[in-house]
């Protein structure tokens, strides 16, 4: 079972009694709470807390402090601690009943988060591969293996070649490097995959913002491994965003003397401000999927509640029917029976005079037979109420 809070709630509760009897409502150790909160950026009470606040010393506790950018205000234990829409929890069910509104309006706008984000990043200048990232430092180390390898085999191939001999790659390379150590100097944790490094990443709090560094022109795709650009090739950083808001800057290129080098502070925050605008995006389509998916459950209970009566109607129109026929059916018994009746009736005050014999005995047969067959097709000597299935 998971529990979900916001961060003001979780920090509300960890300042309000010792962390292992919370843990334990939680079902989690003190060690997973503690770490959470620290990630959500929630003072936690020191040691010796508790016991100075019973012994009635005075105590300090810190103010609440604001949400991190990028970072989500709910905090979820058991599961998946990350922050995620919730539709793993919510049932159909709790949804339909569900009250659904758009997320509060943010007190602060894209100039404030600027602001904001420039104060984490502080100053940031390129850096050199003389002291790399570590991640950058794996990337340096395949390419001397593949070196080694090159230089070692009799019959060498392009496919075993350093990637990062170019000039423009090498340029590259000092830019992701210097775009990393800045992230990671200012709290946020890049990434890249691929032996090529051409997917990276960073996590500005809770969020993933992917990002390529590479030439302005894309490469010909006819040909690997691709042939080395000129040094003097124009290069960008763009965003993987797929459909970023429009007051949101999504690329930074070379453009005359303005190079890339010379843009990687205003990089770093821009990056960030993404982070956290990606937030803030998040929480719009998770209410945009939550109202949607309401509307559609909504139309679904209406569509088979239609189909149900409709149904319905269609079962009482044929019982109706069936029942009309079955009255029609009976009359026309009815009147038949009578006819009978009448016939037989007719037929011995006309013969029965003039018969003898045989023929009388003949007769009185087959009225008794008639009458008997009128009684058997009367409805009205059938023991059953009216309209009751035969």
């Amino acid at each position: 079972m998971s529990h979900k809070f916001t961060r003001l709630e979780l920090y509300q509760l960890v300042w309000s009694e010792p962390l292992r009897k919370l843990a334990k409502r939680f079902g989690i150790s003190d060690v997973a709470v503690a770490k959470r909160c620290r990630k959500a950026n929630i003072p936690l009470p020191g040691k010796g807390y508790w016991a100075k606040k019973e012994a009635g010393k005075q105590v300090f506790q810190p103010a609440f402090p604001p949400r991190g950018l990028g970072q989500s205000d709910v905090i979820t234990f058991g599961g998946d601690d990350r922050y995620h829409s919730g539709r793993e929890e919510e049932s159909d069910e709790e949804l339909l009943t569900a009250t659904i509104t758009p997320p509060p309006p943010f007190p602060d706008g894209l100039s404030e988060v600027t602001e904001r984000a420039k104060q984490l990043v502080g100053k940031v200048r390129a850096v050199s591969l003389a002291k790399p990232h570590p991640l950058i430092a794996r990337l340096l180390q395949e390419d001397e293996k593949r070196r080694e390898k090159q230089k070692a085999s009799p019959y060498p191939t392009l496919f075993d070649a350093p990637l990062f001999d170019s000039q423009f790659e090498r340029r590259r390379l000092r830019l992701v490097n210097s775009l990393f150590c800045a992230f990671s100097r200012c709290g946020c944790t890049p990434s890249l995959h691929g032996r090529e490094a051409d997917s990276l990443a960073v996590q500005v709090g809770d969020q993933r913002v992917g990002f390529t560094v590479g030439p302005v022109k894309d490469r010909s795709r006819g040909q690997y491994p691709p042939r080395p650009l000129p040094s003097d090739s124009p290069m960008k950083l763009e965003l993987d965003w797929y459909q970023p808001p429009p007051e949101i800057k999504a690329r930074w290129q070379d453009e005359g003397d303005s190079r890339l080098e010379h843009q990687i502070e205003e990089i770093v925050v821009g990056l960030v401000v993404v982070g956290e605008w990606m937030y803030r995006a998040s929480l719009w389509r998770f209410y945009e999927y939550r109202r949607d998916r309401q509307r559609e459950l909504k139309e679904q209970i209406r569509r088979r509640n239609e189909e149900a009566a409709r149904k319905e109607r269609q079962r009482l129109e044929k019982i109706e029917a069936e029942h009309r026929n079955q009255l029609v059916a009976e009359t026309r018994a009815w009147r038949q029976a009578f006819d009978i009746r009448a016939y037989i009736e007719a037929q011995l005050s006309c013969c029965k005079p003039r018969a003898e014999g045989e023929a009388l005995t003949s007769l009185e047969t087959w009225a008794s037979w008639a009458l008997a067959e009128a009684n058997r097709i009367d409805p009205l000597l059938r023991d059953a109420l009216p309209g009751a299935a035969r």
